[in-house]
């Protein structure tokens, strides 16, 4: 898995990073303004014969900062291990992602780093596949901002 995300979003006087970061710990870059970020990621997923599906990811993700901080980089650590069902009507998955802030070097590594749970589910309606995810921060200074997350997704497949 590779991305970049060019720094299109201006600085505003909404903090739309602090929004992002408390709502979606494992993509809050996508809020981030004139920042510039590249992700490498190996996913490794393993469906046995039962429709259980084992999923393990992971992988650098780095933030150069083009506003006027000066020449600032992050570098963060994602990771996440995931076990479900995907059977042909219903697909489930539950499990635990995190970020490592590698770049910091305040504190030890609960210090540096976030987690949440998360399950999901998704109904298989040929080529639509509509959904629901819930997550739920692990980490005390993420709690206090917001106690859960609860979405509603809509997959097309276009093959």
């Amino acid at each position: 898995e590779f991305g970049l995300r060019p720094p299109i979003m201006s600085d505003s006087k909404f903090n739309a990073a602090s929004a992002g970061f408390s709502a979606d710990v494992d993509r809050f870059e996508a809020f981030n303004p004139e920042t510039f970020i590249a992700a490498l990621r190996a996913n490794y997923r393993q469906k046995m014969a039962s429709d259980v599906v084992i999923r393990v990811r992971g992988g650098p993700v780095l933030f150069v900062y083009t506003n006027d901080a000066g020449d600032k980089t992050d570098l963060l650590i994602d990771y996440s291990i995931q076990a479900g069902y995907e059977g042909t009507a219903v697909h489930l998955m539950s499990g635990l992602t995190g970020r490592f802030f590698a770049s910091s070097d305040d504190g030890d590594f609960g210090e540096r780093s976030v987690h949440q749970l998360g399950v999901s589910a998704n109904l298989i309606l040929g080529e639509t596949r509509p959904g629901i995810h819930l997550r739920l921060p692990l980490d005390k200074d993420l709690r206090e901002g917001i106690d859960f997350v609860f979405g509603l997704n809509l997959a097309v497949l276009l093959n």
